[in-house]
């Protein structure tokens, strides 16, 4: 029996969550990627973000965002090349693909250029989620913390 090379992998994925570089002090995963993936930088897509309670999400793809509601923006994260088919079994498995999100092909936008990779669209139901305008979870996050550093959930609309 011969030598089975895997193929090789190189993912460029777009992170807007906790799992960007600057929760890799307090996030496990995050930590990981840090450490597992090569950091390529901070980044953006054209897509819309919103609050969800327990965490953010890219709900529709930046062609949906436009025809359903007008609203095109920018999601501002990180952008990371994984190289091991392990770290991103464990990402689809945190994200719950494919029953909260999908993994799906973008344009990411870094420096000036425009690069072919992926991100983590919600697939799930959200009623009433919370539009973050910035775009930038990781300083929405930062303003909804109490002084001891908890985040303060924000009022989340109640189901009929």
């Amino acid at each position: 029996m011969g030598i089975v090379i895997a193929p090789a992998m190189n993912l460029l994925l777009f992170v807007y969550d906790k799992l960007r570089k600057d929760f890799s002090e307090s996030e496990p995963l995050a930590k990981m990627l840090a450490m597992r993936a090569t950091h390529r930088g901070q980044a953006s897509v054209l897509a819309t973000l919103f609050d969800l309670g327990d965490f953010p999400a890219i709900i529709s793809s930046p062609t949906q965002d436009t025809k359903a509601s007008g609203i095109t923006s920018r999601v501002l994260g990180d952008l990371y090349e994984i190289n091991s088919l392990n770290i991103v079994a464990q990402l689809d498995k945190h994200y719950q693909t494919p029953h909260l999100f999908l993994r799906e092909k973008t344009m990411i936008f870094r420096k000036g250029e425009i690069i072919d990779g992926e991100y983590y669209r919600f697939v799930g139901i959200s009623p009433d989620p919370i539009l973050v305008h910035t775009g930038d979870y990781s300083s929405y996050i930062k303003k909804r913390m109490n002084p001891s550093g908890v985040y303060i959930k924000p009022d989340m609309p109640s189901a009929p």
